[in-house]
């Protein structure tokens, strides 16, 4: 076993050094710069990979970090509870869902180290950050708390499955999907409100543009709101969620705040392309088929490096065996996921596009780029690993052939 699970740690750690040199090193094409320098000053590039590079390093190294940890912990049998705990909690269930509890609140302490460095930090650096830090830390506190409570049940029961008799590798996936449709539901109208403040979009003569987009495409929306996160942040974003009667388009304040009318328009029609496709129940669908077939590729590797099924590893009580297995999958997962996202994302721009004008289209994503301070230049490799969005000047130059190819149908 020692042999084998060396060999695979070696192996990611590796591939996780390689990426993070190529996100470091940038794009290597010189086309990309000047590509890039039509739109954005030398400076701008140069910050952007500045923002990046700051944000990217402290997350990599965490994320070796926790492997090499994890593999530590089997390789010296480690027993995370402590041992008067274990002599008076007999049922195994119990134990692991303890033992679940203890590694989740170490990966979290870690966590923070990381999270305070680029998501505190470097956003005050570079001026995107509007929260001071006792409010940062609260809302970090909070949202630490909700994603631990849930990661942990939602860890304890696939535990509990995997150590029954029950059809783990149909019953996790297809509970997977039915709590991830109640989620996107539930979270916009539970948790978002927790952290901003929500309303309903009162700008009439931009909310009867809307509507009138959405009469003309036949994709309807429950209501359109506003995410009010200026006093926290400078960034800008949208998002659609939901399917059936509740989808909702969410806009964040500071988006109808520093873009037109235009602008926001084509941001809309971007999302209603999400939802003309989709993409929300379509994206549950592919990560619970992926969920299941993780689960049996874990199988096979439990056997091959623990020499043992995932429910014999469960009955024997070790956990932290299982918590290296799902990272590893989460890993080998990333970038098959990765490019779902981005090419869903090219579909919904593919849909803006033939709603609006490419030179909106441009302009927008010029502003979005330079307020949330986008990679310019970003290098492919990592793209292709971990990017859920196209590179800007990829969706740039997309408008851009667009344009040219309207100018000479016009023509």
């Amino acid at each position: 076993m020692d042999r084998r699970l060396r060999l695979i740690l070696a192996a990611v750690i590796g591939a996780m050094g390689v990426l993070m040199t190529a996100g470091v090193a940038g794009s290597i094409d010189s086309g990309d710069f000047a590509a890039a320098g039509r739109y954005f000053s030398i400076a701008e590039i140069v910050r952007s990979r500045s923002y990046f590079i700051h944000g990217m390093v402290p997350v990599m190294v965490l994320r070796m970090a926790v492997f090499a940890l994890l593999a530590f912990a089997v390789l010296k049998e480690w027993n995370v509870l402590p041992l008067c705990v274990r002599e008076r909690v007999r049922n195994v269930h119990l134990r692991n869902s303890l033992t679940l509890f203890a590694v989740l609140v170490f990966l979290e302490l870690l966590q923070f180290l990381v999270a305070f460095y680029a998501g505190f930090v470097r956003e005050g650096n570079f001026g995107l950050r509007n929260a001071g830090f006792p409010l940062w830390l609260y809302r970090y506190v909070l949202s630490s708390l909700i994603s631990l409570f849930v990661t942990w049940v939602m860890l304890s029961v696939c535990a509990r499955v995997l150590g029954g008799r029950v059809r783990f590798m149909v019953f996790i996936p297809v509970v997977f999907f039915v709590v991830s449709l109640g989620a996107t539901v539930l979270f916009p109208r539970v948790v978002t409100p927790l952290f901003y403040e929500v309303t309903s979009l009162e700008n009439s003569e931009l909310r009867g543009r809307i509507q009138g987009l959405m009469e003309q495409t036949g994709l309807p929306v429950s209501d359109v709101r506003v995410v009010h996160t200026g006093r926290y942040s400078k960034k800008a974003n949208a998002y659609f969620t939901g399917f059936g009667s509740a989808r909702e388009i969410y806009l964040y304040d500071t988006l109808l705040q520093d873009f037109s009318g235009d602008e926001i328009m084509t941001i809309v029609a971007h999302e209603l392309g999400h939802y003309r496709e989709e993409h929300v129940l379509i994206g549950l669908l592919l990560v619970s088929a992926g969920i299941a077939a993780a689960l049996g590729i874990m199988a096979l590797l439990s056997r091959y490096v623990f020499g043992g099924s995932p429910g014999e590893l469960v009955l024997r009580g070790r956990i932290v065996e299982l918590m290296f297995l799902l990272m590893l999958m989460l890993f080998i997962a990333k970038p098959v996921f990765s490019t779902v996202s981005r090419y869903m994302e090219r579909r919904a721009d593919g849909f803006a596009l033939r709603r609006g004008s490419p030179e909106t289209f441009i302009s927008l994503k010029v502003k979005f780029a330079k307020k949330n301070i986008a990679h310019l230049a970003p290098n492919p490799l990592y793209v292709w690993f971990y990017d859920t969005h196209p590179p800007v000047m990829e969706r740039i130059r997309r408008a851009e052939r667009v344009r040219a190819f309207s100018g000479r149908v016009e023509k």
